[in-house]
């Protein structure tokens, strides 16, 4: 896991080959089960387009869900930190939130990455 105070300096860097960023896709999934119908969500990352690894934004897996993974459609994501809260005594970041920014096209290529399903 880096340094927290690294990790809150370069998910609020506004130059974009300083910022840290974690970027996965979500996919959801519905099956038939024996006993009716179940439907999954996930996020995959994607390795190329990221500079983090989860185990840097999560480090529990019971706490650590995006706040929004449920709401999201299908698509390219960004997984970053939000409502940071501090230590009253010594203002060192002690707890946060992550949530999922939607990506609509990759800096520096034309290319988009959000398919539309019809």
């Amino acid at each position: 896991m880096i340094d927290l105070t690294e990790l809150v300096k370069g998910v609020m860097a506004t130059d974009a080959k300083e910022r840290y960023k974690l970027i996965g896709r979500v996919t959801t999934t519905t099956y038939k089960t024996a006993k009716g119908f179940a439907q999954t969500k996930r996020f995959d990352i994607l390795k190329r387009q990221s500079t983090l690894a989860l185990s840097d934004v999560i480090d529990d897996i019971e706490f650590g869900i995006p706040l929004n993974l449920l709401d999201v459609p299908d698509g390219v994501y960004e997984l970053t930190a939000c409502n940071f809260s501090r230590d009253w005594e010594t203002g060192i970041i002690d707890d946060w939130d992550v949530t999922l920014l939607p990506i609509t096209d990759y800096p520096g290529n034309n290319t988009i990455f959000i398919r539309q399903r019809h």
